[in-house]
């Protein structure tokens, strides 16, 4: 990593530990604190639901004598390995606090300082715990080896190896994160029940740190006496990597397996492309070593060399299946919602996998998508090329329909028959042209919360009584502390400021509001004090061209720092106010600088005005 990300990932650290501050064998296990997740039964949860969260019950599992995994204390599970002369810490959860539980856990087993940390990949919940274990120093200095794939810092700190820019779709992003989630449901009954593949996320401080050793495709390494040897296994992220421990028979795959569940091919909250072929091809990878016990990072562990070579297989075969079945359909001609309805379960020796229920990832999602990802939006019906707007088309099939009155009569009988489908289909149409009518949006938020109740997978139940609630008309207002600790305006910053200025100035471009700025032909420069840059928008009749490097005969020049710059990316200033501040000086007109940063939209400051089932 060169010096530069390296100052980009420390800046990202401690501006999100700043803003977190702010806001088939017998497993053993010791005794620990409450479920974080809603364990209790209720008409209102499928009972599969209760059962993981049952499951979730935090506990320390003695995999060996020499592996324990902390399950349950956080979204992600921590593991130790017991080396000759210290630990190894396989991921590290999602923050401080969760973090700190798992070290008093694992403190209870073994006195022997942590020698090494490994990271599995670049999500959040299994790197934000770390300093709970080790000292920032410590890794800085050498004395503690902490390992992750080349490209995971990069990954976390900037959009720079991403395939797309998820940061210019960051404000829609966290809607639907939200609604994923469960961020503005209640935990309980009626409300989130759990992660699908763990608990809860657990707010606090990150600890974040490091890491001082990379991997690219394999690494072959000795700490604390513990013969490592670590490949890289893409498929949740193209930076995972898997651990095997030839000398205690163990291996971690991390999110390769996603916990007791089918995994995410595809996200509801809309991420990353996931290849399934990679996916299953990199299982396949590690379904070589000989394990006899499997450590995953979310759910507990698999004890026995038959189990684990069960489960391990059973899992490839899934994705294939999905894969394959729904390319075979696709064949003859079968768009995405005929895919969802052929092929919405796995064969039943698969189904009944205890590792493969749908509570995270979902079948039928998942062949919609790749769909998309083989042939785009277009099914090849022509009709589609150029269809009405969307509140036309449903105006023209409320008249045909007998009219607004008459649909929502239909949609009453059809809830009493518990058709409730069909209720939230056909009123969508009366919605969408009157928002209205809260008779018929009390109706559908009726005939979506019986279909949350009923589902297994959690995103699904979570999206579902977000989306009842958006109906009735109350405020969404955030029930999460982890969420609201994400979704602050300081965490925007904090994200931002890690990003190195050329990429920071590339934020503005699709905010370009292009119908004020068709005739607008302008240039404005930043000059950034701290760390050098010379960056600068082109306004050009309506598109916005970013320059990396100082722009071409500027009509303004800002003079401010990379940090005011990240600020005003997020939506946290204006450049009058910084300006005002003494943040800022302008070259030029300081009127018509200011006019032309009027020209771009800031980031949303309140994610739940993007509704998603009213519009």
């Amino acid at each position: 990593m060169t010096f530069r990300a390296k100052q980009s990932v420390r800046r990202f650290i401690l501006g999100t530990a700043a803003l977190a501050c702010a806001c088939a064998g017998t497993l053993s296990a010791a005794a620990a604190p409450a479920n974080l997740a809603y364990d209790k039964p209720a008409p209102t949860i499928n009972p599969k639901l209760t059962a993981l969260s049952k499951a979730m019950q935090p506990k320390v599992y003695k995999v060996s004598n020499r592996v324990y995994v902390a399950v349950g204390y956080g979204d992600a599970n921590s593991t130790m390995i017991i080396g000759d002369d210290g630990l190894i810490i396989i991921d590290t959860t999602e923050s401080l606090t969760s973090g700190r539980a798992v070290e008093a856990e694992f403190r209870k087993i073994s006195k022997l300082p942590v020698k090494g940390i490994i990271y599995t990949h670049h999500h959040m919940d299994h790197l934000g715990g770390a300093a709970a274990f080790v000292q920032p120093q410590d890794a800085m200095s050498g004395k503690v080896t902490v390992i992750s794939q080349a490209d995971t810092m990069k990954l976390l700190a900037s959009s720079e190896t991403a395939k797309a820019n998820p940061l210019f779709t960051r404000d829609i992003m966290t809607a639907r994160f939200a609604y994923m989630f469960g961020a503005y449901l209640p935990k309980g009954p009626e409300g989130v029940v759990n992660n699908g593949t763990g608990p809860a996320m657990v707010a606090g401080p990150i600890g974040l740190v490091p890491p001082n050793k990379l991997v690219d495709d394999t690494l072959d390494v000795t700490i604390a006496g513990v013969r490592l040897h670590i490949v890289r296994t893409p498929g949740e992220t193209d930076d995972a990597i898997s651990v095997w421990m030839p000398d205690l028979k163990m291996l971690a795959t991390g999110d390769l397996l996603m916990g007791e569940t089918f995994p995410n091919l595809y996200t509801l909250r809309g991420a990353e492309i996931r290849n399934p072929i990679t996916w299953y091809r990199s299982i396949d990878r590690v379904r070589a070593f000989p394990a006899e016990y499997l450590v995953l990072s979310h759910g507990r562990p698999t004890l026995g060399r038959d189990k684990v070579a069960s489960v391990l297989t059973n899992h490839r075969d899934a994705i294939q299946y999905v894969h394959d079945q729904a390319v075979r359909l696709m064949n003859k001609g079968y768009g995405p919602d005929e895919l969802a309805a052929a092929i919405s379960q796995l064969p039943p020796h698969l189904r009944d996998d205890p590792y493969l229920a749908q509570f995270y990832g979902s079948v039928s999602s998942s062949v919609r998508q790749l769909y998309a990802s083989y042939f785009g939006w277009f099914e090849g019906d022509p009709t589609t090329l150029n269809l009405l707007p969307p509140k036309d088309r449903a105006q023209r099939n409320l008249a045909l329909m007998g009219g607004e009155a008459h649909v929502v009569a239909e949609a009453q009988k059809a809830l009493a028959a518990r058709d409730y489908r069909w209720v939230a289909d056909m009123l969508t149409n009366v919605i969408r042209v009157n928002p209205g009518n809260m008779n018929a949006r009390k109706l559908k938020a009726q005939a979506l919360r019986q279909l949350g109740y009923a589902e297994v997978n959690a995103n699904a139940r979570n999206w579902y009584l977000t989306s009842a609630q958006e109906l009735e008309g109350a405020p969404l207002q955030i029930q999460n502390d982890w969420f609201r600790g994400v979704a602050s305006p300081q965490a925007r910053v904090a994200q931002f400021n890690a990003m190195p200025g050329r990429a920071i100035i590339g934020l503005f471009a699709p905010r370009l509001q292009a119908e004020r700025t068709l005739n607008v032909h302008k240039t404005l420069a930043f000059v950034l004090s701290d760390s050098g840059d010379q960056v600068g928008i082109e306004i050009r009749r309506g598109i916005a061209e970013v320059y990396t490097q100082a722009p071409p005969s500027p009509d303004f020049t800002v003079s401010t720092t990379k940090a005011s710059l990240a600020r005003l990316a997020a939506g946290d200033t204006t450049l009058a106010q910084l300006i005002e501040s003494n943040a800022a000086t302008v070259q030029g007109d300081r009127q018509g600088a200011e006019t032309f940063m009027s020209y771009f939209n800031p980031p949303l400051k309140d994610w739940s005005d993007l509704h998603f089932t009213t519009r």
